[in-house]
């Protein structure tokens, strides 16, 4: 068997790294065509996914894996030595008069 990780068609910087990385490792990364479609062989191989929300979810259902969630305020969990940058969680309107810069993002993935 061999352990194969699914990452995007998209080429990122966090993609790139993780192929370099996998060179040395016992890990296989594929990234399979543009539609998104896992070669039939490939599927019982398939140990992980890397990738955008969606791009995860259509994998992962072809493959038969299980998508783990993190919680809502993983970050948090970060050191700041690694984020470099103070981070706070919470609902919106316990920081609007706080006037350090705010950067927002929603935790939840958005369905079109």
């Amino acid at each position: 068997m061999k352990n194969i990780i699914a990452i995007s068609p998209m080429y990122t910087e966090d993609s790139n790294n993780l192929k370099k990385a996998s060179l040395n490792s016992h890990y296989e990364l594929s990234r399979f065509n543009a539609k998104w479609n896992v070669p039939k062989e490939s599927r019982t191989d398939m140990i992980a996914v890397y990738g955008e929300d969606i791009y995860a979810e259509i994998v992962a259902e072809q493959c038969n894996l299980t998508l783990t969630k993190p919680d809502d305020n993983w970050l948090l969990k970060v050191s700041e030595e690694f984020t470099k940058r103070k981070i706070s969680y919470g609902k919106l309107k316990d920081f609007v008069h706080d006037y350090r810069k705010l950067f927002q993002r929603t935790h939840k993935f958005k369905y079109f």
